[in-house]
């Protein structure tokens, strides 16, 4: 097996413990997939979810906006990751919030709210 195909088992017996429903355990594991993608791509794949560099959150947001991700989906992948990594022991005060990464906020204007 490979490095990200064991961190992406980690990452699914992880969602398993803590998401609900089966399609948000999905959802969850293919944001998780999409940051690891972003990892191996840079060369720092981590041994253990733990271990994961939360100096590279910054840089994923600005690819993902590179790549015409929409604001909405930023958040909910960013929200997938820290609760991903809140679950493998990292400490939730070192996992830096939306506003520090400049996560574009989402447009409603002319929309219903939720």
């Amino acid at each position: 097996m490979g490095d990200r195909h064991m961190l992406d088992n980690e990452a699914r017996i992880l969602i398993s413990s803590i998401a609900g429903s089966f399609m948000v355990q999905e959802s969850w594991s293919r944001a998780w997939r999409l940051y690891l993608r972003y990892l191996q791509l840079r060369g720092l794949l981590p041994e253990q979810m733990k271990d994961t560099p939360l100096h590279t959150l910054g840089p994923f947001v600005q690819f993902c906006i590179r790549n015409e991700i929409g604001a909405a989906t930023i958040a909910n992948v960013l929200a997938a990751i820290r609760a991903c990594l809140r679950q493998a022991g990292v400490d939730p005060a070192t996992i830096p919030s939306n506003r520090k990464l400049a996560v574009p906020r989402r447009d409603r204007a002319r929309k219903p709210r939720p």
